[in-house]
């Protein structure tokens, strides 16, 4: 730990630790999906896990079609 990053990347250190044992979700459950994952023919590329997790997804994508959207034409010109 270096003491001229204790107010950012320190402050971020003490959140995790805090949280630590206290996040949303069983990490049994996550363990037994991830591995029965695994077993299917055509496994997802990225396996989201939790409600949580699911609605963050889902902003980041309307995110992104909303800027693909709206700089399509610019985006397109290019080629």
């Amino acid at each position: 730990m270096i003491e001229a990053y204790s107010a950012t990347s320190g402050k971020t250190r003490e959140i995790a630790h805090d949280r630590d044992g206290q996040q949303a979700g069983d990490p049994v459950l996550a363990a037994k999906v991830s591995i029965a994952v695994r077993q299917v023919e055509h496994p997802p590329l990225r396996l989201i896990l939790g409600a949580d997790a699911v609605e963050r997804v889902r902003a980041k994508l309307t995110q992104v079609r909303e800027d693909l959207e709206a700089w399509e034409s610019t985006s397109v010109s290019t080629a």
